[in-house]
C-alpha cells in the first residue's frame, strides 16, 4: 500500500525562490519543517492510501483527467499567518507561515476532481480542508509561538508577488527519512 499526498510542483525558478525564502525564515525562527520535509508545492487533494494492485487504475484516472485540462494559472501575493492549523491535531505546531494565492479559480478544477472523483474511491489519510484554502508553506510543523511572531515581524513589510503556471499534478510519497518526494508526475496539457 502507498500513502500519497496529491500536490502540484512549481517551475524551477519559483521553487528556488520559495526554497530560499524558507531557508531565510528558518534562520530567523529555527523552524526547518517546511524545507527539510517538502519540495515547495501546493496541495490539490486529500491524501489517499492506494493498494499496489490499484495503482495503474489510479494513474489512468489522473492521466485521463489532466490530458483534458489546460495549464493552470495562479497568482500569489504576500504572506499569511495561521495560529490554528489543523496539523496541531497530529502533534505538530499550530503555527504556519505561508504565501497566499489570491487568484486561483482555475485551481479549483483540480481540487474538485480529486475531491469528487478520486477521494471517494480510496482510503483517506489526510482530509483536504474545504472550502479550499490554498497556500504555499514557508514554515510549519516545528514553529514555536515566539518564532512565529519573529517571522510575522520580519515579513510585515516584505512583498512577494508572482504569477505561477502549474503544469502538473504529482503523487508524492514519504521516503525512508520522512521527506516527501515525487512518486509520479502527470503533465497537464
Amino acid at each position: 500500500m502507498k500513502e500519497f499526498s496529491i500536490i502540484s510542483y512549481f517551475d524551477n525558478e519559483t521553487t528556488k525562490e520559495i526554497c530560499n525564502l524558507q531557508k531565510e525564515i528558518s534562520e530567523i525562527t529555527g523552524s526547518s519543517g517546511a524545507f527539510k520535509n517538502w519540495i515547495p508545492h501546493i496541495t490539490v487533494g486529500s491524501g489517499i492510501q492506494v493498494e499496489d494492485s490499484e495503482l495503474n487504475k489510479l494513474f489512468e484516472e489522473i492521466n485521463s483527467f489532466v490530458e483534458n485540462i489546460n495549464l493552470i494559472e495562479i497568482k500569489i501575493k504576500d504572506f499569511y499567518f495561521m495560529d490554528d492549523w489543523v496539523g496541531s491535531k497530529l502533534g505538530l505546531s499550530p503555527y504556519v507561515v505561508s504565501i497566499q494565492p489570491y487568484e486561483y479559480e482555475e485551481l479549483n478544477i483540480l481540487v474538485n476532481f480529486f475531491e469528487n472523483n478520486i477521494k471517494q474511491k480510496y482510503r483517506v489519510w489526510y482530509e483536504q480542508s474545504l472550502p479550499y484554502n490554498p497556500h504555499i508553506t514557508i514554515a510549519y510543523a516545528d514553529l514555536k509561538k515566539e518564532s512565529f511572531e519573529k517571522a510575522k515581524e520580519y515579513l510585515k513589510d516584505r512583498k512577494f508577488e508572482k504569477t505561477i503556471i502549474l503544469d502538473n499534478v504529482c503523487l508524492a510519497i514519504k521516503d525512508n527519512e520522512g521527506k516527501w518526494q515525487e512518486y509520479k508526475r502527470f503533465k497537464i496539457n
